[in-house]
């Protein structure tokens, strides 16, 4: 009942920042169509989408959640990209000026940029860089990110631990089962595969 109960609120709480980021969305663009100050919806927009992400990551959500977050961000960026580029082509014809649009074209672009290199080098799980981790000895590993939650590392033998990332008690087809961030090591203690995945057994 309480797991239900947390869902059900983790759920309210990103719907009220979709419809925020939505309404600034459409306040930026009834701004620039009428030539009126847009600075309050931007901020609005960029304080939503932040507090969105933090939310999101903080609370450990299971992977529905997250792939829920990155389709809003991309909803939003490409939403922000297409308005840039009408404003710009709309000023270039009514020969006004475009700088804020480029500005905000630019900036829009370089924060997708970001978010992208982001994803695609934490592609297992947010909590940790796959690109460094990959390749690295197991007990650095085990300095930058803490002790392992599962199994133990014996120097000049190969072996398998594991971090503790959440519980999957979502609302859709959860397994209620704790998963963890897996890296395999060889001999010398290098890592040369990560996954996620539940206990063994369970």
């Amino acid at each position: 009942m309480s797991s239900f109960i947390i869902n059900r609120g983790c759920m309210l709480f990103i719907n009220l920042f979709l419809t925020i980021g939505l309404v600034s969305v459409i306040l930026i663009i009834d701004g620039k169509l009428k030539k009126r100050s847009i600075k309050s919806p931007v901020i609005s927009l960029v304080i939503t989408s932040m507090l969105l992400l933090t939310f999101i990551r903080i609370i450990n959500l299971n992977p529905w959640f997250i792939l829920f977050g990155h389709l809003l961000f991309a909803f939003i960026f490409l939403i922000g990209v297409i308005v840039s580029v009408i404003l710009i082509i709309r000023g270039k014809l009514k020969k006004e000026s475009i700088r804020s649009s480029v500005i905000f074209l630019v900036s829009i672009n370089l924060l997708l940029g970001m978010f992208i290199l982001f994803d695609a080098s934490h592609p297992t799980c947010y909590k940790y860089n796959d690109w460094l981790v990959l390749g690295s000895n197991i007990r650095t590993v085990q300095k930058r990110y803490g002790d392992f939650d599962r199994g133990e590392v014996t120097d000049n033998k190969a072996g398998c631990v594991a971090y503790y990332l959440y519980t999957d008690n979502g609302p859709i087809m959860p397994d209620y089962l704790p998963h963890y961030y897996y890296m395999r090591y060889d001999e010398t203690g290098k890592i040369y595969e990560v996954y996620e995945s539940v206990p063994p057994g369970a």
